[in-house]
């Protein structure tokens, strides 16, 4: 991949959650283009592996982790493993998302916890994990108010 790019990230490490399709696979494609070693996440092994491989053929530096980010001990351990093999992250995108639809009288309890735990609890929990390590590299402000 090309360095000459004006939004250079060669040497940064970032986490795309919920890159195995969509809005989070181009954005990790972006990542990957502009120099960063992106490690893509998602719960789907095969999804994440096919979105990489494009990544991995233009050049650019790719990784999978599989974890659910609504599961805390899940996502506390797969940050780890990022860590352990890449180093700190440098950038978090807190991609992953999920809707359900239907009428407010019928919507199941179910559904809407599962968007709540998706989409409003899991960026926090995933943020929480990455922040440390963060914090250490400088990416991250002790007091940012």
């Amino acid at each position: 991949m090309s360095t000459a790019h004006p939004f250079d990230l060669t040497g940064r490490v970032a986490l795309v959650t919920g890159a195995a399709r969509g809005l989070g696979r181009a954005i990790a494609a972006g990542l990957a283009r502009a120099g960063a070693t992106v490690v893509l996440n998602g719960r789907d092994r095969v999804a994440l592996a096919k979105a990489a491989e494009p990544i991995a053929k233009a050049g650019g530096k790719t990784d999978i982790a599989v974890f659910d980010v609504t599961d805390a001990a899940a996502v506390r351990a797969g940050v780890a493993g990022i860590e352990a093999k890449h180093g700190a992250l440098d950038i978090v995108v807190n991609n992953a998302g999920i809707q359900r639809r239907h009428p407010v009288a019928d919507f199941p309890l179910a559904d809407f916890d599962a968007v709540i735990e998706t989409n409003l609890k899991a960026p926090f929990v995933v943020a929480q994990a990455a922040i440390p390590g963060m914090r250490k590299r400088g990416r991250v402000l002790d007091n940012p108010f």
